[in-house]
């Protein structure tokens, strides 16, 4: 099993479990110091290795149509099988209302600021403050740039401490990730464990998370506009806000890793009934 990063082709059998391609990465979210011909290379390279894998499991049913129509690799070669959360997870009680709470207390987790979109949710909410909502942010694993420091934002840093990243968890009203580029969003899946309303772009596996559980709203990406408006509509109808956050607590159970691998293990002996054992060879 190979998870995520990239290998050169095995002499054995294996298998790559993705959240992106380098195609996706180049189009989206380019590095800044590979050019375009390295991509070229690179991603000649990645088809290769696609194509002679015994099995290609993909983290969101998105990324699948990605796998079969630019990389060659035969439908029924590629499956979706989830995620789980990036830090494990306890069974949590439910939360304390938030109806009452004042100001509403938005959650926002990313090591990268802008591809995730902070500071789009920055400007979002200083315009719901100049509405007059009552409402703060809370930011974790990023540096909010100076210029963008305001009294209504509470920057946690970097927490490593699972613990602790659970009570912040617990203390928020809203989880927001309005990211530019993000494939998956194992965040998302901390929030839903959590019992948190979703607000996220519609990028990647995230609009599927959230719409097929009914737990949030999505936005446009890179739309400061569409942003506030969904974050004004939770803030605003608390009833609202509280039936997406239970939505989304219930639907919490169906992305665990546990149940990833019980998908791949399916889908391994399935393969084996036919005794295939390698992908062909290019």
């Amino acid at each position: 099993m190979h998870v995520r990063n990239f290998y050169f082709p095995s002499r054995y059998p294996y298998a790559p479990f993705l959240d992106t391609t380098l195609r996706q990465r180049e189009k989206w979210w380019p590095e800044p110091e590979l050019k375009p011909r390295h991509y070229r290379t690179l991603q000649a390279l990645e088809k290769i290795y696609f194509r002679r894998a015994t099995l290609v499991f993909v983290a969101g049913a998105y990324l699948t149509e990605e796998v079969v129509r630019f990389y060659g690799v035969p439908r029924e070669r590629v499956v979706s099988v989830g995620a789980g959360p990036a830090s494990p997870v306890a069974s949590l009680a439910a939360p304390e209302t938030s109806a009452q709470r004042d100001p509403l207390r938005v959650l926002f987790v990313g090591k990268e600021f802008e591809r995730k979109g902070g500071h789009l949710l920055v400007g979002a909410v200083s315009h719901l403050r100049d509405l007059g909502c009552s409402i703060e942010l809370h930011m974790v694993g990023c540096e909010v740039p100076e210029l963008m420091k305001a009294d209504f934002i509470v920057e946690h840093g970097h927490i490593s401490d699972v613990e602790q990243l659970s009570i912040l968890y617990s203390a928020s009203d809203i989880f927001c990730l309005p990211a530019l580029f993000e494939p998956y969003g194992l965040v998302i899946l901390e929030a839903m464990a959590h019992g948190l309303p979703l607000v996220t772009s519609d990028f990647g596996a995230l609009p599927a998370l959230v719409r097929e559980n009914d737990a949030g709203i999505v936005v446009k990406a890179g739309s400061v506009d569409d942003l506030t408006a969904a974050l004004y509509q939770l803030a605003k109808n608390p009833p609202e806000r509280e039936r997406q956050a239970e939505n989304s607590r219930r639907a919490a159970s169906n992305y665990t890793w546990d149940l990833v691998a019980d998908e791949m293990v399916n889908a391994i002996d399935t393969l084996s009934k036919f005794n295939v054992s390698t992908g062909p060879k290019i």
